[in-house]
């Protein structure tokens, strides 16, 4: 299994690097993980209650994912810490690291608790399970166009998560090459509590760090 590179976020802009709608393509790399990278997103999020009347809220808004630095996790490998801003506030931190073929996406550098897991290179019908809740599976090759531009060779890669039992999750993560997620899609839904969630984001422009 060769070893392959990673997807998503970073702080760290030069003042004298400019962002632009298309970074190089570099077939060399499959998931561009370099400090300064950076990831804005279009989002529209959706949370409703079906047993309340006017339950609907809608938030809409610029995600920013922002590849700030290198660290080291608690078992020594090396990681970088992604930040993700939502309306100029900090929503969340990620550590991303890499081993072989896998990229891992941790919520704390102890390791105990893994956020998504993505194996490289991404092929149509590949599947692969870490755990016993969650499910991934490459459904196909799609082309989106972009506000910047068609992109074409973009993979739906597929998560499931099965053990709420009356509460259940998908999402979808399209992957390019060398440009990281370009759009990814959540849907949430909880019996018990008559909630459905939806998020939506769409990548309006990137930059990839030296």
């Amino acid at each position: 299994m060769k070893f392959i590179i990673l997807v998503i976020t970073g702080l760290i802009l030069f003042s004298c690097q400019k962002e632009q709608p298309l970074a190089p393509y570099n077939e060399n790399y499959e998931f561009p993980m370099t400090i300064g990278s950076q990831w804005k997103y279009n989002v529209t999020d959706t949370t409703y209650y079906t047993n309340f009347d006017d339950s609907i809220v809608v938030n809409n808004g610029i995600l920013e994912i922002i590849v700030i630095k290198s660290t080291s996790l608690d078992n020594g490998k090396k990681a970088f810490l992604w930040q993700y801003k939502f309306k100029n506030s900090i929503l969340d931190t990620l550590y991303i690291s890499s081993s072989n073929d896998t990229v891992f996406f941790y919520n704390d550098k102890n390791v105990l608790s893994t956020n998504k897991i993505f194996i490289f290179p991404l092929q149509v019908n590949n599947e692969w399970q870490f755990d016993p809740c969650n499910e991934y599976r490459v459904v196909r090759q799609d082309t989106l166009n972009l506000s910047f531009g068609t992109i074409k060779g973009i993979y739906n890669v597929e998560h499931k998560f099965i053990c709420e039992g009356e509460a259940g999750l998908v999402d979808n993560y399209y992957i390019k090459s060398s440009i990281g997620i370009v759009k990814y899609e959540f849907h949430y839904m909880n019996i018990h509590y008559g909630m459905m969630q939806n998020k939506n984001w769409i990548l309006k422009s990137y930059s990839i760090g030296e």
